[in-house]
């Protein structure tokens, strides 16, 4: 049976569906009685019907088509905040008024719900959820400041120096005073004790103490209402005022001019959703220790939202707290969901009644609550986490927000973020690492006296190899770096570009390699690059002339590009030797000698072995390109190269070592039972010669001077070999 029909699952989902449905009413309730402020308020307990319909609404979808158990959604406080300046900023009056922010408020949620489907749908949420925890910060705590600012409003508190002094006035006191004591009792109590019936309990009871306190000082209802401490009288709003968008009746009453200039505020709407669910969601995966399929919960907030927008509900969001609390307790269960849906939804069967009785200071004291929490999470908390930079990007987010509202934040944050990054990028050098053809060589083997001039005048070839993304930040600052080091001594003959690191490039970077190629080709000086970005490659074609590209050298992989500027020296150094070539050079001959005298006693060596193993050695010739060895296949014996070079490759075809005659192909071929870790191919025209396993194995019992003379001469190779052993 799943976890859904245990019955040990059933209490724990209905316990703390209960406690969590009790919150999500207060909270409501504070919210949407600030949703429906002002020239709202006399529909204000209609409003927050309409918003308990939509936190069901959102709750029942979510727990059903969430693939977290457990999970719990509801109309986050920034959202309620953004609707709340959308109430006030509509001019109208009303039942007028009351439809046309219902069908503003349906609307928002219906874009909201469908772009939030349509990142799930298309599987593009890995492209939102990386919001800068900065911005995230920020544009929490600025709800938050948002919050205690409406909150002191609700309970008369303006802060203007000709209305300082009425707030100290018996009913103002009485007002402010009663919502703020509650507010920062909440607030203290809730850190000195972790338990989620403290709203639910605190609030019924400051209810019930209230209530009584009026009868104590013989204060009728009517007296509270007029005084502002209760809800006022309702007026009567439409029939079906409950689903006004439902019912065709109601739309004439909708002021679509009024909705039309509310468009910046319902993009808004859209955004905050958007961010609020991507803010839920990490910290959720954060809290929790889950791992959350991010396109299947996109999916279910856009049907929930847009189920809710039908209702002229606003969008929703999964709530952290209370889906941790589910997880955490027990109630990992799609049980914990629904039950909090049909409790949330009963409320709306008595809503009416109770609403009249809530009073008007507590309401802004849960208000005020909130606003405080969010502060202290996203703003107090966060300094000892962040660096000062980081830190000054939330407060300069949190201020425009509080005072310019939340788009004008996102806005400032993204630039200032988008700003510093730059910043950062540009300042990362983009060369990881430069050297010379004299500390690092291709893996070609090449003859003494070659090897003695790259050793003499490799640093004629100055090799770069790039990282990261070059964009206009950096690329105008390395290619003016390039550019020096063709005016160094002694100049260079060849540049190498290595970009296999580089993630990627703008167009401005692609203009400035450009013009740096131009330079090198009118200086002689050849440009070796490798790795490229396709769009580098591509543009580059595009936008140099045909001649200049046909003269760049392009390379398959590191190594192959080294060895193409390794041959540019080369060709230089014959160029201005003269017919003498290397002989003519007596530095040259003086770092050559001694190699050559080695390598010519191995050779000496290595032609007395082949002659004496010639009895027992089978020759075979390879063309350019010939397969040697495969990798997988069983070794036939020992293989040494008589003429020619021969390549070791990687699966990709990346050249990894070279042989040369005197070389073993693979000199594991003696143990027996081994087979090829590498393809090995010829290079040029090459003659293998092969000692089978059999006759090893023969020449081991009847010619063992002749045999340990082999192993000599292979040991030494593997000790003086410059190829890595696991190459070889």
């Amino acid at each position: 049976m799943s976890s859904d029909g245990r019955l040990t699952a059933v209490i724990p989902a209905f316990t703390l569906a209960l406690i969590a449905a009790a919150n999500i009413v207060v909270g409501t309730v504070a919210l949407g009685s600030f949703v429906y402020a002002g020239d709202l308020a006399p529909y204000s307990a209609h409003g927050i019907r309409l918003i308990l319909l939509g936190c069901s609404l959102i709750a029942l979808i979510t727990a059903l088509a969430s693939g977290l158990r457990g999970a719990v959604a509801t109309p986050p406080a920034p959202l309620m905040i953004v609707m709340a300046g959308i109430g006030a900023g509509l001019a109208l009056q009303g039942d007028r008024l009351f439809v046309t922010m219902a069908a503003i408020t349906a609307l928002g949620a219906l874009a909201t719900g469908l772009c939030a489907a349509l990142v799930g749908w298309f599987g593009l949420a890995h492209l939102v959820r990386f919001v800068p925890y900065p911005l995230a910060c920020g544009f929490v705590s600025g709800t938050g400041a948002v919050a205690i600012l409406v909150a002191l409003s609700q309970l008369g508190v303006r802060l203007e120096p000709e209305t300082l002094g009425s707030l100290f006035e018996p009913v103002a006191l009485s007002r402010w005073g009663l919502g703020v004591a509650y507010g920062l009792g909440l607030l203290a109590a809730t850190r000195r004790w972790k338990s989620p019936l403290i709203l639910p309990a605190s609030f019924a009871a400051a209810v019930a103490l209230f209530h009584l306190s009026l009868t104590w000082f013989d204060v009728s209802t009517e007296e509270a209402q007029g005084a502002g401490l209760l809800f006022a009288g309702m007026a009567e709003a439409p029939e079906g005022a409950l689903l006004p968008l439902l019912d065709p009746d109601r739309l004439h009453l909708v002021d679509w001019v009024a909705v039309a200039g509310q468009v910046p505020n319902i993009l808004a709407l859209i955004l905050v959703g958007l961010l609020c669910l991507v803010i839920y969601l990490s910290g959720l995966e954060l809290a929790g220790n889950v791992e959350l399929d991010w396109n299947r919960e996109f999916r279910a907030m856009g049907l929930a939202s847009m189920a809710s927008g039908l209702g002229s509900g606003p969008p929703g969001s999964i709530v952290v707290p209370i889906t941790l609390r589910n997880l955490r307790l027990g109630a990992d269960t799609r049980l914990a969901g629904v039950f909090t849906a049909l409790l949330v939804g009963a409320a709306l069967l008595f809503g009416d009644a109770v609403f009249s009785l809530v009073p008007l200071p507590l309401i802004g004291g849960v208000l005020l609550f909130t606003g405080a929490i969010m502060l202290d999470e996203w703003l107090i908390k966060v300094r000892r986490r962040l660096p000062w930079p980081e830190f000054a990007i939330v407060v300069l987010i949190f201020l425009t927000v509080t005072f310019f509202g939340f788009l004008a934040g996102v806005g400032v944050g993204m630039s200032v973020l988008v700003l510093l990054l730059i910043l950062r990028l540009a300042a990362t050098d983009p060369v990881k690492s430069q050297f010379t053809a004299r500390n690092r060589h291709s893996r070609r083997m090449r003859p003494v006296p070659d090897r003695g001039i790259l050793r003499l005048q490799g640093h004629h070839l100055r090799a770069y190899e790039l990282r990261g993304y070059i964009f206009f930040g950096s690329a105008h600052l390395l290619v003016e770096r390039l550019r020096r080091s063709l005016s160094a001594d002694p100049r260079p003959v060849c540049i190498l570009l290595d970009f296999q690191a580089v993630s990627g490039c703008d167009i401005s970077a692609v203009t400035a390699f450009g013009r740096f190629i131009h330079v090198c080709d009118s200086s002689g000086v050849a440009v070796v690059l490798t790795g490229m970005p396709e769009r580098l490659a591509s543009e580059l074609e595009r936008n140099l002339p045909p001649d200049v590209h046909g003269r760049l050298l392009l390379a398959r992989d590191a190594d192959q590009a080294l060895e193409v500027g390794e041959d540019r020296i080369l060709e230089a150094h014959a160029s201005t030797a003269g017919a003498g070539g290397a002989g003519s050079d007596a530095s040259l001959l003086e770092i050559v000698a001694d190699h050559l005298e080695a390598h010519l006693d191995r050779q000496i060596v290595f032609e007395r072995l082949v002659e004496e193993l010639d009895a027992w050695l089978k020759p075979r010739d390879y063309e350019p390109g010939d397969t040697i060895s495969a990798a997988g296949e069983a070794l036939r014996g020992l293989q040494l190269v008589v003429s020619g070079h021969a390549s070791v490759l990687d699966p990709s075809g990346t050249r990894l070592a070279e042989r040369s005659p005197g070389d073993a192909v693979d000199p594991r071929a003696l143990v027996g039972g081994q087979t090829a870790q590498r393809e090995i191919r010829a290079g040029d025209a090459c003659r293998i010669v092969t000692l089978g396993a059999a006759d090893a194995k023969w020449l081991e019992e009847n010619r063992t001077a002749l045999m340990v003379k082999l192993y000599r001469y292979l040991a030494a190779e593997e000790r003086s070999s410059p190829v890595p052993r696991g190459e070889r």
